[in-house]
């Protein structure tokens, strides 16, 4: 399955469940398809970042299924009448997701190379998954900003600019203004 089929497969489970999932205390639910069986590729575990993700990645596409349509429309729905659960998992989320990331960083730093190793294709999902938790929570509080551009920073010290490291046909969906650290010099083929 590429990864936009299963993204696709991934937003439809995920609307099955949304409601469930933000009113519990569970962080990262784990999907299922049809038939029990677990999603594969890069999110098995419904979070909004996972959640975010995969709906950046679709694009435009999203809205040509209408299977798929119905259930964004449908997750929509659910974040806005009860929206309150949704950023409070966002906010949970980005925690998270920013000490997994700067743990990353810090073991990047520690190898000293400007080039990339093989996983950073997967591991920079971490900080695309942060600036989309960002833009949900609407205003980052200070010490979130001041976390976020010291890790740009780090990583910006330990790395050279390169192409993009996902599948090209993402790149429409991530501009390098915008998504700058998926623009980076890596020892692997495209991931993503």
């Amino acid at each position: 399955m590429d990864i936009l089929s299963h993204d696709a497969a991934f937003l439809r489970s995920a609307a099955e469940v949304l409601e469930d999932y933000l009113l519990s205390d569970v962080l990262f639910w784990p999907l299922q398809r049809e038939k029990g069986t677990m999603l594969g590729g890069d999110s098995d575990q419904l979070t909004p970042g996972n959640l975010l993700l995969s709906r950046a990645r679709l694009g435009d596409a999203a809205s040509a299924d209408p299977s798929l349509a119905g259930a964004l429309s449908q997750i929509e729905k659910i974040r806005r009448e009860w929206k309150s659960a949704w950023l409070n998992k966002c906010e949970k989320e980005w925690d998270q997701r920013m000490r997994l990331w700067m743990h990353y960083l810090d073991e990047l730093k520690r190898e000293s190379s400007p080039i990339l190793p093989a996983d950073f294709a997967f591991h920079v999902r971490q900080r695309v998954i942060l600036h989309l938790l960002g833009l949900e929570m609407s205003v980052l509080p200070a010490e979130k900003k001041t976390m976020l551009q010291n890790a740009d920073d780090l990583l910006r010290s330990i790395s050279q600019a390169g192409e993009f490291v996902w599948q090209k046909n993402l790149q429409g969906h991530f501009p390098v203004s915008t998504f700058w650290y998926l623009y980076l010099k890596t020892g692997k083929e495209k991931n993503g």
